[in-house]
């Protein structure tokens, strides 16, 4: 501490012998105050490290918040060729999970990457996936069912006019058809491994042709065992 002064002292001596006298015996009236340094303001090691830990804080709070946004459900699109899948996306309508129904759907999952694509880009990869596992083929025409479900208001049809025009625009043999599924269809999928959307249609198909309504537990096998395509074409009044 001494020779810091000391040092500080002699700097000062210096400027006197440089400057011109009548300075000099202005600047002697003003008080020279050296501070020791052990009352000096001193920046704590630990405050930078508390910073540094702020900082992270922060950055780790709105990677959380941005996780949360993501990953928060808004959409359930299902898509019944024959494998039965149901994808769901968040807010910025962006996949974020992918559920199969059936052994087919299972199978068929495994080799289908989607997460964050767009719904466009979900259902290409589908039926360019359901091309190469022969569900779907050029040489015929083909039914494929969809079943929309949105938290926001007027999302659904917004997503079924979407749908219904990428298909009229870029898939000549394939038709698209909707069902929108109660509750009951919804508990009786769960207890046979099918969609909800097909319970739906089965159900709206029979009743169409046959004049009557068709309780869950009494439909049919072969209809449950049926394709999209062999549902339309086969019980389409």
């Amino acid at each position: 501490m001494k020779k810091k002064n000391d040092f500080l002292l002699s700097m000062i001596e210096e400027a006197h012998d440089i400057t011109p006298p009548e300075l000099n015996e202005e600047l002697k009236s003003y008080p020279i105050t050296v501070i020791p340094a052990e009352i000096r303001p001193v920046r704590k090691k630990h405050t930078r490290a508390i910073s540094t830990l702020m900082c992270a804080f922060i950055v780790m709070l709105g990677l959380g918040v941005f996780y949360s946004i993501i990953s928060k459900e808004e959409t359930v699109v299902t898509i019944d060729i024959n494998p039965s899948l149901e994808f769901t996306l968040n807010c910025y309508d962006r996949v974020i999970g992918v559920k199969a129904y059936n052994d087919q759907g299972e199978e068929f999952a495994k080799d289908l990457n989607v997460t964050y694509c767009t719904l466009d880009e979900a259902i290409e990869k589908t039926l360019i996936l359901a091309h190469a596992y022969g569900y779907l083929s050029d040489d015929k025409t083909h039914s494929v069912l969809f079943s929309v479900k949105s938290l926001k208001t007027g999302k659904a049809s917004e997503f079924e006019d979407k749908i219904s025009l990428t298909f009229e625009q870029e898939y000549e043999n394939i038709s698209v058809t909707y069902s929108h599924p109660d509750a009951d269809d919804e508990r009786f999928a769960k207890t046979r491994r099918i969609s909800p959307a097909k319970i739906a249609l089965i159900r709206y198909l029979y009743e169409k042709k046959h004049g009557k309504a068709l309780p869950c537990t009494n439909i049919p096998k072969e209809m449950l065992d049926s394709s999209i395509t062999d549902l339309m074409q086969n019980y389409s009044a």
